[in-house]
């Protein structure tokens, strides 16, 4: 974290097993304003290419979780070739990791890592929310988005 950078991330590519960022991320999760001085930003993507080892969507979830509790920007490259049908197809992925922000992205919540009761989106990682509606979610409640009343 001494090396001077405007943008830190990790990159978990391959992703051949399930792993845990939290004892990293609270430590280094930037607060507004401070873009470079934390880990800014998790990318995940699964192998391809001959021989290519599979990567579970569990593991990837956990990540996503792992980067909504640190307010970190999450982006989901894409999924193993070895066990995802349309591994590159951004639409063809799971709704939850339809995710692609950048560190500097305001969809990034860093004040309000809250979880809707009813659909589970946090605000921030809403894409079902939009193929459901077909607009992003706000909050209702503390624990309701709008697409779920």
């Amino acid at each position: 974290m001494k090396c001077p950078a405007i943008v830190r991330y990790v990159s978990c590519e391959p992703l051949l097993e399930p792993i845990s960022l939290r004892s990293w991320l609270p430590m280094f999760s930037p607060i507004p304003g401070t873009l470079g001085k934390g880990i800014d930003q998790v990318i995940v993507g699964g192998e391809s290419g001959p021989g290519a080892r599979p990567m579970e969507e569990e593991w990837a979830i956990d990540l996503l979780e792992q980067c909504i509790e640190a307010r970190i920007a999450f982006f989901f490259k894409q999924g193993s070739s070895n066990n995802w049908p349309s591994y590159k197809d951004f639409d063809s992925f799971p709704a939850d990791l339809q995710v692609r922000q950048y560190p500097h992205d305001d969809t990034v919540n860093m004040t309000n890592p809250q979880k809707c009761r009813m659909c589970g989106c946090t605000g921030d990682y809403c894409m079902h929310c939009v193929q459901r509606t077909g607009i992003p979610c706000h909050w209702i409640e503390h624990d309701l988005c709008s697409a779920c009343i």
